[in-house]
């Protein structure tokens, strides 16, 4: 786990507190036996689920609130949920797709779209022989700089930087400061930064 506290026979897991038998997935918290999901809460037996909270027995669930008994979103009899599970648990098996996290090759987003190739980096080469999709043309706006010299204290920046568009110092992308954030710096004293927040 790489974050997280209070975890019990469990593995493979990215943040979590309270939690038991959760394995391979992401933010299982309150949870027991969490597997292969992602952002599961206070939820007991949530397989291959996605954002689902205080509930029971769901199998490739996304959004539920409160459900138990589901499949794909759709509720079932205690007897026919279970005898539908080991149906599909097993045909996984078969199709050697059992006891892992969601592949990365289902992502909606191309990999160098994706928070991954912050945190695992890899060249386009890379990514295409794992099989996973990339995006030649990722929509960045650049060129349109009107503001260069950023100062270095947050008590020297006017108002007017909120009609300005910076550049990033790395990826050269161009982005704005809105009035929430150039608050939020000034009551904490911290500077305008000079990264997109793609770079950040």
């Amino acid at each position: 786990m790489e974050n997280g506290d209070t975890e019990k026979d469990s593995y493979d897991l990215s943040v979590g507190g309270e939690l038991s038998e959760c394995y391979e997935g992401l933010t299982p918290d309150h949870s027991n036996r969490a597997l292969f999901a992602n952002y599961v809460w206070k939820s007991v037996d949530a397989l291959y689920s996605d954002f689902c909270m205080s509930s029971q027995n769901l199998f490739g669930c996304v959004g539920l609130k409160f459900g138990e008994y589901s499949i794909f979103n759709k509720q079932y009899s205690k007897e026919e949920y279970f005898k539908l599970k080991e149906k599909i648990i097993e045909h996984m098996k078969q199709a050697g797709e059992w006891g892992e996290f969601f592949p990365m090759q289902f992502s909606p987003f191309a990999y160098n779209e994706s928070m991954a190739q912050i945190s695992s980096s890899l060249t386009k080469e890379e990514a295409l022989a794992k099989g996973l999709r990339w995006q030649d043309n990722i929509q960045k706006t650049r060129g349109k700089t009107t503001f260069l010299e950023i100062p270095e204290s947050i008590f020297d920046v006017q108002d007017s930087i909120l009609n300005e568009i910076l550049e990033c110092i790395l990826c050269r992308r161009n982005y704005k400061i809105v009035p929430d954030e150039l608050t939020f710096y000034r009551k904490w004293k911290i500077p305008i930064p000079r990264k997109c927040f793609f770079c950040r």
